[in-house]
């Protein structure tokens, strides 16, 4: 549905900031009916590029398809058409205070060259998506922060797109609004088959809602993956900001064995057996279970003798059983399958 290929974006030198590569070399595609999130810092390139999407900015290099048709080629008046297929949500609500609630959505479906004779029941039927339906006279000044984001979206779906854009949507909101928001985005998604490219630099925001995810850092793509996927990757920027236990830190003498459990695999029962199977003294340093994806995910870190760890073969055994294993040490602790003596990163998957 959406298609990136080596998009680069440069801002020239001015007198008073110098020249800027937002993005250099960016590819990416997200499928019909996921929600992609693209995650990363401030300075990140994460706004530029979803704004090349719909060519608000007009990549300076690459191509930009979207729902089979190359946006940068098309002309000025073609491409104005072509964008009624992309609804745009933002941070800033950027409603008129002047206009009530549904003559906010009013005025996008003008934009969008729907008949007058048909702005209020379609403004209505848009409302009751969002459940705002009772709130369509009043003003902006009259609505939370939450309510006014889903004006916003209202009036994003106003043309019927498939696609649905949104730049930070959420990071001007408390949590318990943000996830309001955020299940109502995946709600659309579902009921309408909106394709989804969500920009944040909130985990937690990926982790309620997307399918798959991208982490940009300095104008290019770092790592990017179907969500369920990302997990198991023990060396992952993306695993460990999605689901992190916090700092790890082995003690003189002693390792951590950081396991991660996905869908069926039980944490109780793998630790049982660790204890029996190897005779292995350890102690939980820290433990959290998520739904990531929609499916159960647990992260458990164990503490225990590096040297014991080392002789057991408890590294390969969980490995066997399908967990992803991260280790970490002492530097001058010894590590399976490490010589160097520095802190190690173990992983592996059946």
């Amino acid at each position: 549905m959406i298609s990136l290929h080596d998009l680069r974006k440069s801002y020239p030198a001015t007198a008073s900031s110098p020249g800027v590569e937002a993005l250099r070399g960016v590819s990416l595609e997200v499928a019909e009916g996921e929600v992609h999130g693209i995650v990363g810092e401030s300075g990140a390139g994460k706004s530029t590029l979803v704004r090349c999407v719909n060519l608000l900015e007009r990549p300076t290099s690459g191509q930009v398809v979207v729902n089979g048709i190359d946006l940068t080629a098309l002309p000025e008046s073609r491409l104005r058409q072509a964008r009624r297929n992309i609804g745009m949500i933002f941070q800033h609500f950027n409603l008129l205070s002047s206009r009530t609630v549904q003559g906010n959505v009013e005025l996008a479906l003008e934009l969008a060259g729907l008949p007058r004779r048909e702005h209020k029941g379609r403004s209505l039927e848009l409302l009751e998506y969002v459940g705002l339906a009772e709130r369509a006279r009043s003003f902006p000044s009259q609505l939370s922060g939450g309510q006014k984001q889903r004006v916003g979206i209202a009036r994003a779906l106003a043309a019927n797109p498939k696609v649905l854009l949104s730049d930070e949507a959420t990071s001007a909101l408390d949590p318990a609004t943000t996830a309001d928001i955020l299940g109502l985005i995946r709600q659309l998604n579902r009921q309408l088959g909106l394709t989804v490219l969500l920009i944040t630099h909130q985990m937690e925001v990926v982790r309620k809602v997307c399918d798959s995810v991208t982490l940009m850092r300095d104008g290019l793509v770092v790592e990017q993956g179907d969500l369920n996927e990302v997990l198991t990757r023990p060396d992952s920027d993306l695993s460990n900001g999605l689901f992190d236990l916090g700092p790890q830190e082995a003690g003189a003498g002693l390792a951590l064995l950081e396991i991660t459990f996905a869908g069926g695999n039980s944490s109780q029962h793998i630790i049982s057996r660790l204890a029996r199977q190897f005779d292995l003294d350890f102690s939980i340093d820290a433990a959290a279970i998520e739904v990531i994806g929609g499916v159960n995910v647990g992260r458990i870190r164990l503490e225990a003798s590096a040297r014991d760890v080392a002789a057991s073969g408890t590294l390969d055994w969980l490995r066997q059983q399908g967990l992803i294993v991260r280790l970490f040490t002492p530097p001058d602790d010894p590590a399976p399958d490490r010589s160097d003596g520095g802190a190690a990163d173990e992983g592996g998957r059946a």
